[in-house]
């Protein structure tokens, strides 16, 4: 590898986490939230992602979907197929799929591949 890079990432100290990391607000709230769901997952409120992660988007726009999934990624149960990533995806409604072979990290064994993925999720 010859670089790494963070995309508006969160970027924590070893040994903690993003709820570490997180905002007091998000501390108190993403714990509640994801005792509230089924699974243990957070859904973001609405208000707080249009204002904190996408202020700018036309919200009347329907926005087309794309999700990446690695064809050897065991970080969710691989053999329980209403908790693996494929499952959690379909709560997009309508998406492109694409796939790479390689595990959950594979863009640090190997950038160029799921670059290009990304690349062909993101085409018109």
């Amino acid at each position: 590898m010859r670089r790494l890079v963070f995309l508006t990432a969160f970027v924590s100290a070893n040994g903690t986490s993003v709820l570490d990391n997180a905002p007091p607000a998000y501390q108190g709230l993403f714990p509640v939230l994801a005792a509230q769901s089924s699974d243990d997952t957070v859904m973001v409120p609405f208000e707080v992602w249009r204002d904190a992660f996408i202020g700018d988007a036309d919200l009347a726009r329907a926005v087309p979907r794309s999700c990446v999934l690695c064809g050897e990624d065991s970080a969710l149960p691989p053999g329980d197929p209403g908790h693996g990533y494929l499952a959690k995806a379909r709560r997009l409604g309508t998406f492109r799929l694409v796939t790479l072979e390689g595990p959950h990290e594979v863009m640090f064994t190997d950038p160029a591949r799921p670059a290009s993925k990304l690349a062909l999720a993101g085409r018109d």
